[in-house]
């Protein structure tokens, strides 16, 4: 990689890094010129992986509507920002409500139909595992599922699980979830967390509530304490954890 190429590189991260300080959310600005349809299906990806903590490849957003210019047909002068309303839901296929800002003030929302599929993988017991096991990796396979709801989500990685013991047994094919080992809780909803927020090998910190209980690598749900606005971010240490702002990797 050449020296611009990674000056370039260093540059976007920074920028990535202050507008989550300044707005936490997924913004995208535009011209004053029509909004595209390219445009409003990369504000929900990029939304959809920083949100959710998932790679690009488990995230597919498709347009099932009409054209954005029709959605949108004329817009002011000015700085257009583009935004994922607090709360949607970016699983499956429906409307997106897209908050859109014209120098910084709201002008209107839309609500583009949109089809997004998340994918995840999900832990199973790959025979049936009883009380008091510790987890090794033959226990487990791994299956690549769509994501109907958020909550559905996987919550945690095969490295975190192994070496763990079972509390209760489980049959042969169950979803395997921190529910089932016994764990010590790191976070309690309701807390303060500081939130590790990298790009790259950049990091910055912030300030965050936990809005669900969390133990040591989970992801659970963290609400800016200003903006009110939710991700998933994952448990590292007591009332700590961390979010990639280029989503899981």
């Amino acid at each position: 990689m050449t020296s611009g190429a990674i000056e370039g590189v260093f540059v976007s991260r920074i920028w990535a890094l202050v507008a989550f300080g300044l707005a936490w959310g997924s913004a995208l600005c535009a011209n004053a010129a029509p909004v595209s349809e390219r445009q409003i299906i990369d504000l929900v990806r990029d939304a959809a992986m920083m949100r959710l903590q998932l790679p690009r490849q488990d995230v597919e957003v498709e347009w099932a509507d009409i054209s954005a210019a029709n959605l949108l047909p004329t817009l002011p002068e000015g700085r257009v920002t583009l935004e994922v309303a607090k709360g949607v839901n970016l699983a499956g296929r429906g409307h997106v409500a897209i908050q859109v800002f014209v120098d910084g003030q709201r002008y209107r929302t839309i609500f583009p139909k949109l089809s997004v599929t998340l994918y995840h993988s999900a832990l199973i017991a790959a025979r049936r595992l009883e009380a008091g096991h510790l987890l090794t990796e033959a226990d487990v396979r791994s299956v690549r599922d769509v994501i109907k709801q958020t909550a559905d989500m996987g919550n945690y990685k095969l490295e975190q699980l192994v070496g763990l013991e079972l509390q209760k047994a489980v049959p042969m094919g169950t979803r395997l979830t921190t529910k089932i080992f016994r764990l010590a809780r790191m976070v309690k909803a309701g807390d303060a967390l500081t939130v590790l927020v990298t790009s790259g090998d950049l990091t910055v910190i912030a300030q965050g509530i936990a809005r669900t209980d969390g133990v040591m690598g989970q992801l659970i749900k963290v609400s800016n304490p200003e903006s009110k606005v939710e991700f998933m971010a994952r448990v590292v240490a007591p009332n700590r954890v961390s979010l990639d702002l280029e989503g899981s990797q």
